[in-house]
């Protein structure tokens, strides 16, 4: 996530209230959602309670067995 940041401004903005005062945001990078590229590189999982956005992005890291989902 550093080296995908490297110093530059996120975009973030807030979508809505979840639970204890917490707020889910969604961040953009020169237009490219980040919580989408952790999914698909495997090192965030959806969260389908939540919002189902994410869900074939798993999917896919999951069946390539990338990051998060690497085979032992």
């Amino acid at each position: 996530m550093a080296d995908l940041i490297d110093g530059q401004e996120l975009s973030c903005r807030l979508r809505h209230k979840v639970g204890h005062g917490y707020w889910q945001a969604s961040c953009t990078l020169n237009g490219q959602d980040i919580a989408a590229t952790q999914v698909q590189a495997g090192w965030a999982k959806a969260e389908p309670d939540m919002t189902d956005e994410y869900i074939e992005q798993e999917a896919q890291a999951r069946a390539a067995g990338l990051g998060i989902w690497r085979p032992e």
